[in-house]
């Protein structure tokens, strides 16, 4: 009897996981529909340390900056170094 039982739940357990897998990935009556994402900006800025490493991933170029404090106020010209692009030798 208990065998035939855990055979009957176990049934309805694997049956009631399959309609709600066919439910799962559709929307609700009232959500919006889902927008495709926006592209990231151009560049892509990360910290290490006291220097700023910014990357294009168009081209693969690098450049960094040391900073210090927000009042750095020195040649834009100068301030940037190129790490070159590390995709081309």
């Amino acid at each position: 009897m208990h065998a035939r039982t855990s055979l009957i739940l176990g049934a309805a357990l694997v049956v009631s996981c399959l309609i709600l897998g066919l439910f799962f990935g559709q929307p609700s009556a009232g959500q919006p529909p889902v927008l495709p994402a926006k592209p990231a900006g151009p560049y892509h800025a990360v910290p290490v340390g006291n220097f700023v490493v910014v990357v294009d991933p168009a081209t693969g170029q690098c450049w960094t900056r040391l900073v210090q404090s927000p009042e750095i106020r020195d040649d834009p010209k100068t301030a940037w170094v190129s790490l070159g692009t590390p995709v081309k030798k």
